[in-house]
């Protein structure tokens, strides 16, 4: 497991060579070409047009096709759904059934087995409204801080994401809890995607409800480094897979 991509797929040749091992992984191959198959195609999931497959994803439509108008669902999941570039389509069936959105990073090893750099979120789902309306709380280390901001004193000083002592911070705020409506979604558009359609915004992550007066002040310019193009570029310095090759 050590081994570079380069190196893989020179020993993968060697080892190839013998039947009984060439069977077995031609076995897996099929089995997981299959099920890319199935899991990309539009007629099984129309609302994932364009993303890369991931079964986690393929739940959400499940559960709304699932649930009538007052169903409920929970999910604990990754945080594709809600800033993949290609994930529009999702979005824009996603935010109008979505109620909480609490999203944790994996930095006190809620999840032993999962790399601590890890984001996730809870996110509970209901009918969908006519239009959006959900609360948001990032930054999360811990379950417990969910109820203190719900619950918590708003006249004390909102916590940092770190403590005095550079421990993650689990206390909660009622200043970290940021309702989402239609309004926020069209600033994340503009900001973060540089478009118009608030239907299928980015979400941003936010810690307090505060930066969301900054983001605000973003929106209200009428330029961006998006109206410069063709007088901005970008350049490939060190490309790694490229220079292993080499």
């Amino acid at each position: 497991k050590k081994l570079s991509a380069t190196q893989t797929t020179d020993r993968r040749k060697d080892v190839l060579r013998n039947h009984d091992i060439f069977t077995q992984y031609m076995s897996e191959y099929e089995t997981i070409a299959g099920e890319q198959l199935f899991l990309n195609a539009v007629e099984n999931y129309p609302q994932l047009v364009g993303m890369k497959a991931n079964l986690y994803k393929c739940f959400l439509p499940q559960a709304w096709q699932f649930n009538n108008g007052y169903g409920v669902s929970a999910f604990i999941h990754p945080e594709g759904a809600f800033d993949d570039p290609k994930g529009g389509a999702l979005r824009e069936k996603l935010y109008p059934r979505l109620r909480k959105h609490f999203r944790f990073a994996n930095e006190r090893k809620l999840f032993p087995e999962v790399d601590h750099h890890t984001t996730f979120s809870l996110n509970v789902y209901g009918g969908p409204l006519q239009t959006v309306s959900f609360d948001t709380i990032c930054n999360l280390y811990d379950a417990s801080s969910i109820a203190e901001c719900y619950e918590g004193d708003p006249s004390l000083p909102v916590p940092g994401i770190k403590d005095e002592n550079g421990n993650w911070n689990i206390k909660g705020h009622p200043d970290r809890v940021i309702h989402i409506t239609k309004r926020e979604l069209n600033v994340f558009s503009k900001i973060f995607d540089n478009q118009g359609d608030w239907h299928s915004a980015t979400l941003a992550s936010l810690h307090v409800k505060e930066q969301m007066e900054v983001l605000e002040r973003f929106f209200e310019c009428k330029k961006s480094l998006g109206n410069y193009k063709g007088l901005l570029y970008t350049t490939t310095m060190w490309n790694e897979t490229n220079s292993q090759k080499d």
